[in-house]
């Protein structure tokens, strides 16, 4: 026991060094002084401290309090963004399972004369407030804000859902200039640690002691274990202290064709591997696909409710008459459950209330709605079956079977050589043509047998963006011109989903301002007819379209369609992060230019064509006069590949310079 508590002592004065000088409500004249971060002069704030501290304790059942203390330090006033604070905790169905916040205290700091002076936020001005179906959030802002001031919060996070511990998240967009994060855990569980992002996090673990307070002399828990004591009161049990440390932590800075920036923070999260009987006997949850596929078809939010048809088959049936093929089955299934139902921007994997309550009403969250399209699927005849997702916006998915890390569902159909994939949230989705949130990486299909099996979220068909256009061009300088675009797949869905929450004048307006031109006609087709790209005719016109020096003429070769600026400033050392392009690419341009009469063609730039190694994007441009007497440009740009390794980011920037070198480069027409 004293060599326990020796071990304890030393590693709390070595870990905690560092930290004494942070004490929560002891902010510095000096911290207050600081004019800018001694290592990031750029920054508007930093975090100068945060430490997290997670113990298990037991009341009637298993839970953990995760205290949490952090303080900021506001520069400028584009740091005052950092002083509203959100903290999210789930709410859900039943007391069983609903976290709380406790004990949440905030404070700000300013220099007033020579003294620190600090002012406690009130009560009234926290506020609780809903943020989805089960979540809720305490929201707030720090008063008083000035360049200098300093803020620190303070709270418990209460949550019985022992299964997954939350994430400890050591990296912001923001400096961070020390980040702690312990926890102690009863040698009854032991959990699975899963670690992102780059920067380097101080580990230690030491076999230690913890006393646990009983309540009552329960005989069970939730995980089935026998209690530590038979009476009420207090227990000294072994534990495991682990302890996680991240000093001058750098901003993570957003950078071009990265999905989500929080995917790559430095961060560490742990899961459950097993708990301990108090006779010793092992439960592992580290569990298979197969296990959890079961759970789930066990489920009355999911697998119970995908077998419940009474309320929508003769819909269904009045639905199919007449079709034959299962393409047929599958598209009319789909624009069914499409027209009839909407979604109500709710996310989640599990049917929060009965499927037929929601095809009553009409609305429903997305898994409501495509556990539905998976039910009718199935009903008629078809191999269907839900498919986790984890969205953009929710992070990369672990390699772990675990529904915890999803949030989304779709549905598919396995035909004998491939998996179609649906989603009837969007009235513009078709099969395997998805919303964008559920392009990330990799789902998981959940089969009624209880099997399971990866599949590939991100689409493999190229979407491609063709330009055609005809450009006159008058004597003093302004040009005229016709442009035919014609967008597939993928693009063609953005632009169905971004066109219908806009009116056409404002779209318009939208256009000219990107291209900085002047529409004079503007027309559009296939909007509603997803199997036919969309199509997009326009007339315009811009003054000062090209430049002229000493009376000739200078253009460039895509007018306003060039690529001016390359996206890959970085150098290559400091791009840690994936280049993710969402899906495959194909842009191409045909530009035919007339020459005004008296002019010649005195230049225009050579032909090139250029590659990314192993074949994974390419770049052909040609120009040549034309039988008319102008001139024609050809342009094609192919990205095959959505996602690459950070190896590429040199072959890829120096790539786009070639590419922005050639289209800035200026035809001259010469006057005679």
């Amino acid at each position: 026991m004293l060599n326990t508590c020796l071990r304890i002592l030393i590693l709390l004065l070595c870990l905690n060094s560092f930290g004494q000088k942070f004490k929560f409500k002891n902010v510095s004249k000096e911290e207050l002084e600081e004019k800018f971060h001694p290592k990031d002069s750029t920054t508007s704030a930093a975090v100068l401290f945060e430490e997290g501290t997670l113990t298990m304790k037991f009341d009637e059942k298993w839970f953990y309090e995760l205290e949490v203390v952090k303080r900021i330090k506001i520069y400028n006033e584009d740091g005052y963004d950092y002083a509203t604070i959100k903290i999210p905790y789930f709410y859900g169905d039943n007391n069983s399972s609903r976290e709380d916040i406790k004990s949440l205290k905030a404070y700000t700091y300013n220099l007033e004369g020579n003294k620190v002076k600090g002012e406690k936020i009130k009560n009234a001005d926290i506020i609780n407030e809903q943020v989805s179906e089960k979540w809720k959030q305490f929201k707030f802002t720090f008063p008083n804000l000035k360049p200098g001031t300093v803020i620190e919060y303070t709270y418990v996070y209460e949550s019985p859902n022992i299964g997954e511990l939350p994430k400890w998240t050591f990296q912001e967009d923001i400096p961070v200039n020390y980040s702690k994060y312990s926890h102690v855990i009863p040698y009854y569980f032991g959990y699975k640690a899963y670690s992102r992002g780059y920067h380097p996090i101080d580990f230690d673990k030491i076999v230690t002691e913890t006393s646990l307070a009983f309540s009552q002399s329960a005989s069970t828990d939730t995980y089935g274990m026998k209690t530590l004591s038979t009476e009420t009161g207090t227990s000294i049990v072994e534990a495991n202290m682990s302890t996680y440390i991240a000093t001058d932590v750098p901003k993570l800075k957003d950078e071009p064709f990265v999905n989500n920036l929080n995917n790559f923070m430095t961060s560490v999260k742990h899961e459950m591997a097993f708990s301990k009987s108090g006779n010793g006997q092992i439960k592992e949850y580290t569990t298979t696909w197969q296990n959890v596929s079961k759970t789930l078809q066990m489920s009355e939010s999911f697998g119970v409710e995908l077998d419940k048809t009474n309320y929508y088959q003769e819909d269904i049936d009045n639905a199919l008459m007449g079709a034959v093929t299962e393409d047929d089955k599958i598209n009319r299934i789909l624009d069914f459950v499409k027209n009839r139902m909407r979604w109500n921007d709710y996310v989640g994997i599990y049917a929060s209330e009965k499927l037929k309550k929601a095809y009553d009403n009409r609305t429903g969250s997305a898994a409501q709605i495509n556990l539905m399209l998976t039910s009718m699927l199935r009903y008629s005849g078809l191999n269907a079956n839900p498919v986790l997702v984890s969205t953009i916006s929710n992070g990369l998915p672990l390699d772990i079977a675990s529904t915890e890390i999803y949030n989304y569902i779709i549905t598919a159909v396995e035909k004998e050589n491939e998996i179609i994939l649906l989603d009837a949230t969007n009235k513009y989705t078709a099969p395997n043509l998805l919303p964008n949130r559920c392009l990330n990486w990799k789902g998981q299909l959940i089969r009624r047998s209880g099997s399971s099996k990866e599949v590939q979220l991100n689409p493999s068909t190229v979407s491609k963006d063709v330009f055609i256009m005809n450009i006159e061009i008058e004597s003093e300088g302004k040009i005229m011109g016709q442009m035919r675009r014609q967008y597939t797949n993928q693009l063609a869905y953005q632009y169905r989903v971004n066109f219908s929450n806009v009116n056409k004048e404002s779209y318009i307006e939208k256009l000219e301002n990107d291209f900085d031109i002047s529409i004079t006609d503007y027309k559009n087709s296939n909007v509603e007819e997803l199997t036919k790209p969309i199509i997009q005719t326009i007339k315009f016109e811009k003054e000062d379209g090209v430049d002229i020096i000493n009376n000739d003429i200078y253009i460039s070769p895509l007018l306003f369609l060039s690529l001016d600026e390359n996206p890959f400033k970085q150098d290559k050392a400091d791009r840690k992060l994936p280049i993710d392009f969402t899906f495959p690419t194909s842009k191409k341009y045909v530009i035919n230019i007339g020459v005004p009469e008296g002019y010649t063609i005195d230049y225009y730039p050579e032909p090139i064509a250029i590659g990314l190694p192993n074949n994974v994007g390419s770049y052909r441009f040609n120009i040549k006069k034309s039988s008319s007497g102008g001139l024609q440009i050809s342009v094609n740009k192919d990205i095959k590949r959505y996602i690459l390794g950070p190896e590429y980011y040199q072959a890829m920037k120096d790539f786009y310079k070639q590419i922005v070198n050639k289209e800035t480069d200026k035809i001259v027409l010469k006057k005679l």
